[in-house]
């Protein structure tokens, strides 16, 4: 089940108007099934069902509040806040009155589905095979350039998920089923599990943790 729509990535990249939600809806799968599933690692499981889990409580307010006849609103989920937070993203608190900013699971598959959508939008698949897009009116994007943008976007992923890791291992007894080796070095004054020394590519991921 595809979860980004065009609007999605809006101040995120660069969408064609005219885009061609096949390779958004291709590149999307492909950082679900190859990037952040061995970035959570079985986390990833996990997640999917949290985001599962407020995507049908949302729904259920909203048909509650659009039928007269609703006279019981949906039960809350347990931790709902911070689960909601977990997928969409917002502050939490760290220590001492501190708190952190991240920018939640959707955007880390944002980033990572755009990286590979830059890839993919510049080809086109013909009857005689696959070609780079080129027309009368555009002179087509070196090939090298292209795969640093990647490069760039697949960075700006891996930053935020590091910061999500930052998020789980600030509310480890929330998501007990989080493996919580990765936060070893997190604490009061740590930016270690906000920071990243990723450096991306643009085809194959380099830049997996194993450690979660």
């Amino acid at each position: 089940m595809n979860r980004l729509i065009k609007e999605d990535y809006s101040c995120i990249g660069v969408i064609a108007n005219h885009c061609d939600n096949t390779k958004l809806c291709v590149a999307e799968n492909q950082a679900d099934e190859f990037d952040l599933s061995e970035l959570y690692c079985d986390f990833w499981i996990d997640i999917n069902a949290i985001w599962d889990e407020i995507d049908a409580y949302q729904l259920a307010v909203i048909e509650c509040e659009e039928n007269p006849d609703c006279t019981t609103p949906p039960t809350e989920p347990i931790n709902y806040d911070l689960k909601r937070k977990l997928i969409f993203g917002g502050d939490y608190n760290i220590c001492n009155g501190k708190t952190r900013k991240q920018g939640g699971v959707k955007k880390v598959l944002t980033y990572y589905s755009y990286a590979r959508y830059v890839i993919l939008n510049n080809i086109n698949d013909t009857p005689t095979g696959l070609v780079q897009k080129i027309n009368d009116f555009s002179i087509p994007t070196d090939l090298k350039v292209i795969k640093d943008n990647s490069d760039m976007y697949r960075n700006f992923g891996f930053k935020t998920y590091s910061d999500t890791i930052g998020f789980l291992c600030a509310n480890k007894s929330v998501f007990t089923d989080f493996q919580s080796d990765k936060c070893k070095g997190c604490g009061c004054g740590s930016d270690e599990c906000g920071g990243t020394k990723a450096k991306g590519f643009g085809i194959r991921t380099s830049n997996i943790d194993k450690r979660i």
